[in-house]
């Protein structure tokens, strides 16, 4: 299955001195952000990248084409090798939608189910799970429902009183859209020019009965923030991250090679 990535979004300033970085090549360890979404999706066998760019989109393809020159490090299973990923990167505009994004790249997914993830999204779960319980279900689109990192409080209050009824943590109060969807080609037939793919879209998905939602409560991460950056350095300093499932056990290899437009 092909991997849609959107990286198109503005950048991160992780300190005041240094310029702003398109989140996907924020490092993360020794490597991009978005490189380490791409392994992910490698480890599974999924090696074949349709990156949709826009600020900065130069930095991100210069990045990621040096990286991919290296050769695999010593223990990494055959997929890891990037050399024989294929990368499309195609400009799909500064100001455009997720859901603009994904329209632009159409032509590059013929007829088949696909995955599309932010950039900036981390996850250790398994992802064949995820594509069985699309697949069973038979909806246009599934993604991860996820608990928030958020030390904020959920309050319930009646608005004409004042007077409070619940308030708990938003982490157990909540769940919220954690990417990693899988979609098929019908997704198009709901998108509208100027739509947010998670708003207009997946409401008119909903409301038919068509939109899957994969509850999971192990580890999930954006890399938003200062702080995000700082957390998830801290989680590699002591070790693999727990996003890093590809450190775990071998998968088959396919050729790649690098594309653009």
């Amino acid at each position: 299955m092909k991997v849609v990535l959107f990286c198109g979004g503005f950048g991160l300033r992780l300190r005041d001195h240094e310029p702003t970085l398109p989140k996907a090549v924020v490092p993360l360890g020794k490597e991009p952000l978005v490189l380490h979404v791409m392994r992910y999706y490698a480890h599974f066998g999924h090696t074949e990248f349709i990156l949709c760019l826009g600020y900065k989109g130069e930095v991100i393809r210069s990045a990621l084409e040096q990286a991919m020159a290296q050769p695999p490090l010593p223990g990494d299973d055959s997929n890891q090798d990037m050399r024989r990923w294929t990368v499309h990167f195609v400009d799909t505009g500064l100001d455009a939608t997720i859901a603009d994004r994904l329209v632009a790249v159409r032509p590059y997914l013929q007829d088949e189910v696909f995955f599309a993830n932010y950039c900036d999204t981390l996850t250790d779960v398994d992802l064949s799970l995820l594509v069985k319980e699309h697949a069973e279900r038979g909806v246009v689109a599934s993604f991860m429902c996820v608990r928030p990192h958020l030390s904020l409080h959920h309050v319930e209050v009646d608005e004409a009183t004042g007077m409070v009824s619940s308030i708990r943590s938003i982490r157990d109060a909540l769940r919220i859209n954690g990417g990693f969807f899988t979609l098929d080609q019908r997704i198009f037939d709901y998108i509208q020019p100027g739509d947010e793919l998670v708003e207009q879209p997946f409401e008119r998905l909903m409301i038919l009965g068509r939109l899957h939602g994969h509850v999971y409560d192990g580890f999930w991460s954006t890399l938003d923030t200062f702080k995000d950056h700082m957390r998830l350095s801290s989680q590699l300093a002591q070790g693999p991250g727990p996003w890093q499932v590809w450190l775990r056990r071998e998968r088959a290899s396919s050729p790649a090679e690098v594309l653009s437009v």
